[in-house]
């Protein structure tokens, strides 16, 4: 009897659950370097697992790694995933069973029409220019190979110049299953009269990527997709926005998502902003609005009250990228935070966009004005993430206290000479830091019992702040603090002291106790908690330390993620 695995119908199931992996978004990423130490097992783990190991092709890799054209090229009937480039190197592609192509160069305009032609069952297909002049022969060779194709879902087309709408519309109408439709960078794209065109009943996705001034009229594919439930647009000063909006509440019942299709700082670069009345006008098309990505000048209380008026119960994802933010902005993030109940993900990013690394050169967003935020109790227990790519509240040691040594002393003789006496290693504990100019409020609820010898702690007495040493008590209650009640009025002793390192270290054991840990772009050892960002953050994690579900916390060079 035949062992397990000497059966091709074992082997092969073994061998897709080692090429692809799964990310959290549930998009499938081949890694076929497991596969490639399988075949060398013997012939026939070489003879099945080989087609895996061909199932995805890149022309660009494959000229990076130098795989000779000749062997490759009777290797290909397997591809079902190809992507080609410009790549140098061009290894011909004869599989006839492509599911996914993505066609990215304009000098192989005939093998990209062999492809299409002779894959009819894609499923899905992305091309890059594919032909370039008006009255190209080329241009009637394409109409007639996409026409060919009708099983396709996803079909996004790039850079085409002087086509006719009618010939997209005939496109997506010749594949009734598509459900995503990009258009990107289009040229003089014509609108001739359309009389009874055919509804696109299951096109639930619509990219209108292409400059709206160069494609008049191209708003008008919104009118022909009843069912569309999300819209990426191009939120420029050409916007047609009225119609937009108008066609949106006509003839879309269902949309629920308006995205923009710039990225934040192409938005910032190319001054791809949406206009106050542009907004005001778009969020009150849909009849519920559940996902808002757009990229904004400012927040305005009319904006705000727009938005808010009509689907402050069904939002669940907010993001804006705004240039930069002032108190207005933050009060107007109040609103949202303390009105939509079902909101799960809130984001305000500035002109980086998405990127939280720490950067000390950017203009960040000021404290006092980021604390408006916080004036109305928040209202959205559904919240999970909370995204503040503006707000820096992390420095280096260096920078908070330029005029001050590594201890807070007022020269570096004082320091050297405070190291000499001392020899410790000060990474910034609370027990091995002279807490002489501390001011500890001996009348707060919980009191420390910190033992003193000419401003130090006696050598007993050293230790984590959070050490079992250090006892806190109160002569009226008989109840002892929990470990957050502890470790809260820690932070509240040395919030106004002027000690930089021990700030964060008090602050980042608080938050051990409420279940969270902070995690920074460098070493905490490096860092320091900036002077008025403080009372800011101990704000913020009060207010979110009630609510049930959020589970991260992500501002410039600092994340805090949930732990239990």
């Amino acid at each position: 009897m035949l062992h397990p695995l000497a059966l091709p119908e074992i082997i092969e199931k073994v061998g897709s659950f080692l090429a692809w992996r799964h990310a959290p978004d549930i998009t499938a990423i081949v890694k076929p370097s497991d596969l490639a130490s399988c075949v060398r097992v013997n012939r026939i783990w070489h003879q099945t697992l080989t087609p895996l190991i061909w199932t995805v092709f890149r022309d660009d890799v494959a000229a990076e790694w130098g795989i000779p054209a000749d062997s490759a090229a009777s290797l290909t009937k397997h591809v079902r995933f190809a992507y080609l480039s410009q790549g140098s190197q061009l290894i011909p592609i004869h599989s006839t069973k492509l599911r996914h192509l993505t066609l990215g160069h304009q000098d192989r305009m005939w093998d990209a029409l062999n492809l299409v032609c002779t894959n009819k069952q894609l499923a899905r297909l992305e091309w890059l220019a594919p032909f370039s002049s008006t009255h190209s022969p080329d241009k009637n060779l394409v109409r007639f190979a996409l026409s060919t194709v009708t099983s396709l879902t996803s079909l996004a087309l790039d850079c085409w110049r002087n086509s006719f709408l009618d010939d997209v519309i005939a496109i997506a109408q010749s594949n009734p299953d598509l459900q995503s439709l990009a258009l990107g960078s289009l040229i003089n794209l014509k609108v001739q009269h359309i009389t009874n065109p055919q509804l696109l009943f299951n096109l639930t996705e619509l990219r209108l990527e292409s400059h709206w001034g160069l494609n008049t009229g191209i708003e008008f594919l919104v009118r022909l997709c009843p069912r569309l439930s999300t819209l990426w647009f191009r939120a420029d000063s050409t916007c047609p926005y009225s119609a937009l909006a108008l066609n949106l509440a006509e003839c879309c019942p269902v949309v629920a998502s308006l995205k923009c299709v710039e990225g934040a700082k192409d938005a910032q670069s190319r001054n791809v902003m949406c206009t106050n009345d542009g907004v005001m006008c778009l969020v009150q098309a849909p009849h519920f609005l559940i996902h808002l990505e757009i990229p904004v000048k400012h927040l305005t209380y009319d904006m705000c009250d727009a938005l808010l008026d009509q689907h402050a119960s069904s939002l669940k994802s907010i993001r804006f990228y705004i240039q930069s933010a002032d108190e207005e902005d933050f009060f107007c993030v109040n609103e949202i935070l303390s009105r939509c109940l079902n909101l799960t993900s809130f984001a305000l990013n500035d002109s980086d966009g998405d990127d939280c690394g720490m950067d000390i050169w950017k203009q960040a967003w000021r404290a006092e004005d980021i604390c408006s935020m916080l004036v109305i109790p928040w209202n959205c227990s559904k919240l999970k993430t909370l995204q503040l790519t503006g707000a820096s509240p992390m420095c280096y040691l260096e920078d908070d206290y330029p005029d001050e040594g590594y201890f807070g002393f007022d020269s570096s003789d004082e320091k050297d000479e405070h190291d000499a006496s001392d020899g410790q290693d000060h990474q910034g504990s609370i027990s091995e830091i002279t807490t002489q100019d501390m001011d500890v409020d001996t009348d707060s609820q919980w009191t420390f019992d910190i033992v003193m010898e000419n401003g130090e702690l006696k050598d007993d007495q050293k230790g984590s702040i959070m050490s079992d040493k250090y006892k806190v008590y109160d002569p009226f209650m008989d109840i002892d603090p929990t470990p957050s009640e502890l470790a809260f009025d820690i932070v509240l002793q040395l919030l106004e002291t002027d000690s930089k390192h021990m700030f964060l270290g008090a602050f980042s054991d608080w938050l051990e106790c409420l279940g969270w840990s902070l995690q920074t772009d460098v070493e905490m050892c490096e860092l320091a908690i900036k002077k008025d960002h403080k009372h800011l953050l101990i704000e913020l994690f009060e207010c979110v330390a009630t609510m049930p579900v959020m589970d991260q916390i992500v501002m410039g060079g600092v994340k805090v993620v949930k732990t239990c």
